[in-house]
């Protein structure tokens, strides 16, 4: 009794040139689909863009359209730092707002707070570091952080660890504020603020470059410690303890 072996061996003409060329052809075929659909899946990812200058209530990075997903890479350098970010939305509309933490050395523990402030949100007690100008007589909603759960993101090959993530009811159409700083006055690192959640191709055309000097851990800007001269700190007494009749 003859028994068909689960693999046959190729018969001569299956391997005749005009059959490989045949073959060559339909993986070259396979290989450029997969790569369509691959590189279409890329293209489709947040747009990047970076803090090149640190943000201040008066000059926050403003997203332009907050339903489109929008990595914004930025960095608490120094004790006290809070960075800032804006962006106008639509009554009833929901605007998805998170934080991840870029996977640096040393950076696991690195755990930011945020708010949304603006029109018609509900009053909140934030810190004391954070000062919303115009924004004081609205309401907030603090967002804390929360265990890190690691990730790997595929637009950029990097990794990092999720924090908090929450959607964001608006209630008026209006401008809305984000600050982002740490509860602890010492901390420095980097981190991530992701605002919306549809993908649509676009971002900072030299993220590739920016990217790696970006990935690094932060050295702390310090203050200059230069003690003050005996004079000045007198003089620096005298206008803060003396009657304002004088």
């Amino acid at each position: 009794m003859r028994i068909r072996p689960y693999l046959a061996t190729p018969s001569p003409a299956a391997l005749r040139p005009r059959n490989i060329g045949k073959t060559l052809k339909l993986l070259a075929l396979s290989v450029t689909l997969y790569l369509t659909l691959h590189s279409s899946s890329i293209a489709h990812a947040h747009q990047p863009f970076f803090e090149d200058e640190d943000t201040s209530v008066d000059s926050p990075m403003f997203v332009v359209d907050p339903s489109i997903s929008t990595a914004l890479y930025g960095t608490i350098d120094r004790a006290g730092d809070v960075d800032y970010f804006a962006f106008t939305a639509l009554e009833n509309s929901r605007v998805l707002v998170a934080i991840t933490i870029p996977a640096i050395e040393g950076q696991k523990d690195f755990s930011p707070t945020m708010a949304v402030a603006g029109p018609g949100l509900p009053k909140a007690s934030l810190s004391k570091s954070v000062h919303l100008g115009e924004h004081n007589a609205h309401g907030a909603i603090e967002i804390r952080p929360t265990p890190p759960r690691f990730f790997f993101e595929p637009f950029s090959r990097t990794s990092y660890w999720s924090r908090q993530r929450e959607y964001i009811q608006i209630p008026r159409t209006a401008t809305y504020m984000v600050a982002v700083w740490h509860d602890s006055k010492d901390a420095v690192g980097r981190y991530v603020l992701v605002v919306g959640e549809r993908e649509v191709r676009g971002g900072d055309p030299q993220f590739a470059s920016k990217i790696d000097a970006y990935w690094k851990p932060v050295v702390p800007t310090v203050r200059d410690q230069t003690p003050m001269p005996l004079w000045l700190r007198f003089l620096s007494w005298v206008k803060e303890f003396a009657p304002s009749s004088w």
